[in-house]
Formats: structure tokens, C-alpha cells, sequence
């Protein structure tokens, strides 16, 4: 559970039971939405409306093909929503395996199968009631990927799970958003991309949940009528508020390219990180050979250089000491880096013969942590020095689709078949693999999919 939360909103509301129309109840419809609706479907039987907002909105419930149906228009003739009412037998195996995972012991309430405009299956939308009391209405895509959730407070009143009130929060369309809305969203992320929209009706209040999304995120925005954002997340290629980014030297900002080249001719670029706070750059740091030096070079957020120093131990018997290489090392000292990093790249070795042996000196970079060891030919340590990535931060390294864990790779090619690779990173916490994160898109759909560090699937959102 502890890793949907990177990439699920949790929208509390409360509930509140509806009167559901009799077959005597007369509700006034436009004549463009009642032939719209009886041109979908000339054949249903049993049909009533319910007006969700005055004049503007609908839901229509019937039966079709022996099946209780259910669908939401507005009066431009726009259907937001068919729903296919199903039995709890009929629970689609992905979205058992989410509920049984990541809601153990939960009791499903009601499963409604959502239709496309061809009547075909375009997802669900599922409630369950978990072992600790809550309500949780779920949407999944056609894929079976999470696309939305909202859960209700334990305290919230009793859920009808009838086919008569089981549909009480609605889809709407983009066109169905209040004005208020729309300037919100556009006034927070200027151009977007609308995914889905609920309306959750609580007698006379209604809350919308909009799932948007911008470049290489997906955003989950809870709002009140009027425009108020109430909550709100987002998961995918974005900012968080602290972290370490490493950077390429083509990525390295002009004016910090112009000035290693002016200050450092002929400098090999070693390794750079771009340092993050609050979603912010806080500074650069960068390292380079330069003359036979290891330098670490820290540049601000305007790209000057702010600070400077040279790396690794400096051993003053220079006629005992000589600068060697990673191939100088013995098969014992390899062996214990590998044990202690996973990946490292060795920048400096130092190695001094005294009467007693040798000693090396050898400074690497690891997990964007720099480590230097003085040891002796064995790996006996005599000493080590750490400086760099604090643990309250996370380390995000941008991968190809190669660096996946086969594991991972098999679940892509298996659920998303023919996807598109994107983007992806992985995320490291105190030299530990937590995560990978990656961006596929199919089709037109971009989904948003986070696999654990050994690559076992974790979730998924649609963006």
C-alpha cells in the first residue's frame, strides 16, 4: 500500500441516500436528449429519468438485453456515460487482483461495466467496502488500469448498492464542468488534456473530480461547484519537492558549458546532478578531471561558480605515491566496491608503497554519494569518507527501456502490448533501489506505470 500512494488521490466525501424516481415520477427532458436516447437504444424497455442537475443533466435507467443499464446526458445530447449494471461474479480479474492486493479482506459492493459509444467495454467502475469500514469507488480503463479513485469517510452514512442508486456519482463531460472549473484548471496548467470527470451529487453539493493531464504528467483535481480546489495530486515525469537529478553534460545549462571550457580547457566531465528543493533547483554539482585533478565544481540556480575543491586524499610523500587507475586495482578490493555499490564509477586511485605494502587510495561515485576508501591490497579498510546526497532526498535517474528488470518488461509487453516507450527513471533512496517509474503510450493514451525495485509491478495510472 505504502507505494500507490506515489500515484493515488484519496477523495474524501460523504453520501447521502436519493429518492430513485417511481414509474409514475414525470421528469421533463428536452426532445433532443429523449431521441437521442431512444435512437441508442429503440429497443430498451423500463426506462426512467432522473434529473441530476436542473435542466442540464440526466440519468437514464432501463433495461436492454435483459440487463439493467444505465446512461448520464446533457442537454447539448452529449452522453457522458453507459453503464452496464453486472453481479459481483462478473468482477474482472485485473481489478480483483488490484482490490485483493491493496485492500485485502474488502467486500465488493457493486461492479458497473462502462460502455464506449459502439456499446463495447470501455473499463469499470467498481465499490467496495474495506475490513476497516470504508467505502471506495474505483474506475478502471479498458485495460484495467486505475484511472480514478475516491473513498469515503467511516463515518459517511449507508451506501445503496442497488441498481438504483449504485450509479449516484456520475461521469460527466468536459462540456459538463462549471465554468469556475475550467477556468481553474486552465488558469493552474494552461493547455491539458481531459481524461475523466465525476460528479458526486450530496443532496444540494456537488464535488467534482477531474483527472487531467499536461506533457508528462497526470494530474487528480478535486474542486467544489464553484471553482475551489479542495485536493489535488499528480503522478508521473514532475518536480518532487526534494530530490537529486543527475544530468548529462549535453543537458548542462549553456553559460556552465561556456564557462568549463573557458576556466577548464580540456576537462573531462565526470559526473553532474542538479540538487532540488521544493520542486526548485537549488544548485549544481558537477565533477570533472581536469590536469590530473578530481574537481568538484558547485555552480548556483544562475549557473555561477560558486565553490570549488579538489577530491581525494592528498598524500604529501610524493616520491612514494603514484596516480593510478581503475585496472590498478586488486581482485580483492573490487570485489568489496561491488559488494558495497551496486554501480559505481571509480574517479581517482592513489596508491603509496611503504615498507609494510601498499595503500590505496580510491575515490568513486555511487548513487550520486561520493565515497573515498584508503585500504590496503586486501579491501582491509583503514578508512572511509562520505559526502553528498542526504537521506531525506531521492536520487531520480532517467532510464532507457533496456535498464528494466525483465520483470518488468514482461508485465509491459504483456498488458500494454505494442506500447511505446516514453520516458522512464528509477528512484533511489540511501543507495537503495526503490523504484522504477516509466511513461509508455498506446495509442493515443499515455499510462503512467511504477514497478518496485527488483521490478515486480506496483501500479498504474492513465493519463
Amino acid at each position: 500500500m505504502k507505494y500507490l500512494s506515489l500515484f493515488l488521490t484519496l477523495v474524501i466525501f460523504a453520501c447521502t441516500k436519493t429518492e430513485t424516481l417511481t414509474p409514475t415520477d414525470s421528469v421533463s427532458v428536452p426532445d433532443l436528449v429523449s431521441n437521442i436516447v431512444k435512437t441508442e437504444f429503440p429497443d430498451a424497455t423500463d426506462g426512467k429519468y432522473e434529473e441530476i442537475e436542473k435542466q442540464k443533466l440526466w440519468e437514464y435507467r432501463f433495461k436492454w438485453k435483459a440487463k439493467d443499464m444505465g446512461l448520464v446526458i446533457n442537454n447539448s445530447g452529449i452522453i457522458s456515460e453507459y453503464s452496464k449494471f453486472l453481479t459481483n461474479a462478473e468482477l474482472p480479474a485485473s481489478a480483483k487482483e488490484f482490490i485483493d492486493k491493496n485492500y485485502p479482506g474488502s467486500t465488493v459492493k457493486s461492479v458497473i461495466e462502462n460502455l464506449d459509444k459502439n456499446k463495447a467495454s470501455d473499463g469499470h467502475k467498481i465499490l467496495i467496502l474495506t475490513k476497516e469500514g470504508s467505502y471506495i469507488t474505483l474506475v478502471f480503463d479498458a485495460k484495467g488500469t486505475l484511472v480514478l479513485l475516491m473513498v469515503l469517510p467511516k463515518d459517511a452514512k449507508e451506501v445503496n448498492t442497488s441498481k438504483d442508486n449504485a450509479n449516484k456519482a456520475v461521469m460527466v463531460s468536459e462540456a459538463d464542468l462549471p465554468t469556475a472549473i475550467k477556468t481553474a484548471i486552465k488558469t493552474k496548467l494552461g493547455d491539458y488534456k481531459f481524461i475523466k470527470a465525476l460528479l458526486l451529487k450530496q443532496d444540494t453539493k456537488k464535488t467534482y473530480t477531474v483527472v487531467v493531464s499536461k506533457d508528462l504528467t497526470v494530474y487528480e483535481l478535486v474542486y467544489n461547484e464553484d471553482g475551489t480546489l479542495i485536493k489535488e495530486s499528480s503522478s508521473g515525469q514532475k518536480d518532487s519537492s526534494n530530490q537529486i537529478v543527475e544530468i548529462a553534460e549535453k543537458d548542462l545549462p549553456a553559460d556552465i558549458k561556456s564557462l568549463l571550457t573557458k576556466e577548464f580547457a580540456g576537462y573531462l566531465y565526470q559526473k553532474g546532478t542538479v540538487y532540488k528543493k521544493d520542486g526548485k533547483i537549488a544548485y549544481y554539482q558537477i565533477i570533472v578531471k581536469h590536469n590530473g585533478k578530481v574537481l568538484n565544481l558547485k555552480f548556483d540556480d544562475k549557473f555561477k561558480l560558486i565553490a570549488k575543491s579538489e577530491l581525494g586524499t592528498v598524500i604529501a610523500d610524493a616520491a612514494t605515491t603514484k596516480v593510478g587507475d581503475e585496472k590498478d586495482l586488486t581482485k580483492e578490493i573490487v570485489t568489496y566496491l561491488a559488494t558495497k555499490h551496486k554501480e559505481y564509477k571509480v574517479l581517482k586511485v592513489l596508491i603509496k608503497t611503504q615498507s609494510e605494502g601498499k595503500t590505496f587510495t580510491i575515490l568513486i561515485s555511487a548513487d550520486n554519494m561520493l565515497y573515498e576508501y584508503v585500504m590496503d591490497d586486501k579491501a582491509k579498510t583503514v578508512k572511509v569518507n562520505s559526502t553528498g546526497i542526504n537521506d531525506t532526498m531521492i536520487s531520480i535517474k532517467e532510464i532507457k527501456v533496456t535498464d528494466l528488470p525483465a520483470k518488468a518488461k514482461e508485465y509491459l509487453d504483456k498488458k500494454y502490448s505494442g506500447y511505446v516507450y516514453q520516458k522512464g527513471t528509477k528512484s533511489v533512496v540511501a543507495e537503495k533501489l526503490v523504484s522504477y517509474q516509466v511513461i509508455i503510450k498506446l495509442g493515443t493514451d499515455l499510462y503512467f506505470v511504477t514497478f518496485d525495485g527488483e521490478g515486480g509491478f506496483l501500479a498504474a495510472r492513465k493519463g
